[in-house]
């Protein structure tokens, strides 16, 4: 089962984003703290395919953890979707994001990435 973990200060959202990713059968993590090193840990050792990380944090910065996130070597092959209700898509990139998402978008939008990135994951 492909597994997801989201990173979003949004209670809404990451009960919403939580209860979409499992009804299409995506085992789904949530973090909601932002502290860098916690995070770096928990990624690495929940054998993730993805992360789905807001920019904007609560107390956060979401490019600079993005940045921490890409320098970790066992971290290098974990997909990163960004998402953000401004538009930073170029931002995100360049710090090392797979791709980019902005606010509000469709739950469909979400699938059709994680499924153009994962060969597994049929239509």
């Amino acid at each position: 089962m492909t597994h997801v973990v989201l990173i979003e200060d949004d209670p809404s959202m990451r009960h919403l984003l939580k209860l979409f990713l499992e009804m299409e059968q995506f085992k789904t993590t949530l973090i909601d703290h932002f502290e860098p090193n916690a995070v770096i840990a928990e990624l690495q050792s929940s054998q993730a395919d993805f992360l789905l990380m807001d920019v904007h944090l609560n107390g956060a910065d979401g490019l600079a953890l993005l940045t921490s996130l890409r320098e970790q070597q066992g971290l290098k092959d974990l997909k990163i979707l960004m998402t953000s209700g401004e538009d930073c898509k170029d931002a995100c990139l360049a710090a090392g994001a797979n791709g980019f998402l902005l606010k509000p978008y469709a739950p469909t939008d979400l699938l059709n990435w994680l499924r153009s990135k994962d060969s597994s994951l049929s239509n």
